[in-house]
């Protein structure tokens, strides 16, 4: 499944939706729904908060597939370059209010995922999540 949304926050439920309807069509234990849906609001999130220098509109398109039992989800913006790979991860031995710079959101996103990986092709960002259904 593909859809495309605005970059605007508002749009992230359309792509909470879509996903919960893809997902549907597969056995997949509650417990694995609610995680992804974490990561694709985290990534949303980000790329819409973050991601572009001006308020006007672009389009960030998110396909949805299950490939041998791995759920893998892909993000395409043209908004600035960003590699969350690069980001540190937070020290948490620290209260989280102390922790300075942010990246809990990428830290949980790399926890809850099996496989990131990020490119960039052409003057677009390409975020592909992957996670295992079994």
């Amino acid at each position: 499944m593909t859809i495309s949304i605005r970059n605007r926050l508002n749009e992230i439920g359309h792509a909470h939706r879509s996903f919960l309807t893809f997902i549907g069509n597969y056995q997949v234990e509650d417990a694995l729904i609610q995680k992804m849906s974490i990561v694709i609001d985290e990534v949303l999130s980000n790329i819409i908060q973050y991601g572009f220098k001006s308020q006007e509109i672009h389009t960030i398109d998110i396909e949805y597939i299950i490939h041998k039992n791995i759920l893998e989800m892909k993000f395409v913006d043209d908004g600035r370059p960003f590699n969350p790979l690069m980001i540190p991860q937070p020290d948490l031995n620290h209260p989280l209010e102390l922790i300075e710079g942010g990246g809990l959101g990428i830290h949980i996103m790399r926890n809850l995922a099996d496989d990131i990986n990020y490119s960039r092709i052409d003057g677009r960002n390409y975020l592909v999540i992957k996670k295992s259904v079994l």
